[in-house]
């Protein structure tokens, strides 16, 4: 059965609408500065538990990952800490809970702090490693 739509804005937009809807955005991004990519190559070394989706519906897990090559960008450090969605609207991230300690992943990041959207969301993590920039994956780790 089709869900039923309700209110003045459940319905399918126009052709002109959508035009006019892209325009305005892109018209907000021009000039924007593009965030820095980083991309490494690195082994899982550390996993923290992802929350129940029944307490937090939408949360980040901050894995360690050891850095065993840079293809895109700068990173002196070889440990190197990233944020996954661990629940996203209320369904844990399967891609995430897969991940195994010990294999290596190529990793698209990006600096936590580039996503202040993020900043009000559940972050596990430990507080041994503050003085490590933190990254967000833009994408599923890719199992190298």
């Amino acid at each position: 059965m089709a869900p039923v739509l309700r209110g003045p804005d459940s319905r399918a937009l126009r052709a002109d609408e959508v035009t006019e809807h892209y325009q305005a955005y892109s018209q907000r991004i021009i000039g924007r500065t593009p965030l820095q990519v980083l991309e490494v190559r690195a082994r899982l070394t550390t996993k923290r538990r992802i929350p129940k989706a029944e307490a937090y519906p939408n949360s980040l897990v901050v894995f360690d990952y050891r850095v065993s090559a840079v293809n895109k960008g700068v990173y002196e450090e070889k440990k190197i800490l990233v944020t996954h969605w661990g629940n996203l609207n209320r369904l844990r991230q399967q891609a995430t809970q897969n991940l195994r300690i010990g294999q290596s992943y190529r990793l698209k990041l990006e600096p936590f702090e580039d996503h202040p959207e993020l900043a009000a969301i559940q972050l596990v993590m430990n507080e041994d490693d503050f003085h490590l920039p933190l990254f967000y994956a833009v994408a599923d780790p890719v199992t190298e």
